[in-house]
Parts: C-alpha cells; structure tokens; sequence
C-alpha cells in the first residue's frame, strides 16, 4: 500500500506540459512582417499595382503550446482577399531558443 501512495505521488510529475509561451499576437505578426525583406519588397510592389492594398492577418485562436501559425490570402484590397497575382502566405514560429515569434516563410 505505501508503494502504491509513493508511485502516485510521482506520476503528476511526469507527465509535465512543456511550458508555454504567448500567443502570436496581431501586433507582433504585423511588426514581423513590416521587418521581414521579402514581406516588405512583396508589398511595395502589390501597393505601387494598388494603393488600396495591405496585409491583413486573420489569427486563429491559439492553444497555450502552439508554436507555428501558417496563414494564407493575407494581401487584402479593398477587402478583397481573392486576387491571385497578389497573394500571399506566411508562417509564423515560436523559436524556443530566442523565447520569440519569427517568420519562418514568406512567399506569394
């Protein structure tokens, strides 16, 4: 019976979550991007084709350990989202080491 009580009392530990991290936050994707090259070169051109046009991120809701968000059609204008020749994806990462979100891939 004490073994028993002893083998429980070790059991919580070891299934521990990995800590968690914040959430990708609207500002902070936006902030990535503004400073990412091929995001910033990719809205300079949409922009001079149509000044109308923006990049505009749809979060999804976050869980307490998601560590990537890939997000499609971001290249909005006129709160159009469907115009192919200038869309756009991005992916976003937790990079542990860094304790930071980063753009892990941008392309149109």
């Amino acid at each position: 019976m004490a073994l028993l009580a002893i083998a429980a009392g070790l059991l919580p530990g070891c299934g521990s979550a990995p800590p968690s991290h914040p959430p990708l936050s609207p500002q902070i994707a936006q902030q990535l991007l503004r400073y990412n090259t091929r995001a910033a070169n990719h809205l300079k051109f949409v922009q001079h084709e149509d000044p109308s046009c923006s990049y505009v991120l749809q979060l999804p809701d976050q869980g307490p350990h998601q560590s990537s968000i890939e997000l499609s059609h971001i290249v909005s204008c006129n709160g159009r989202t469907d115009i192919k020749a200038f869309d756009a994806r991005v992916e976003y990462e937790w990079n542990k080491s860094k304790g930071s979100w980063e753009i892990t891939y941008f392309g149109s």
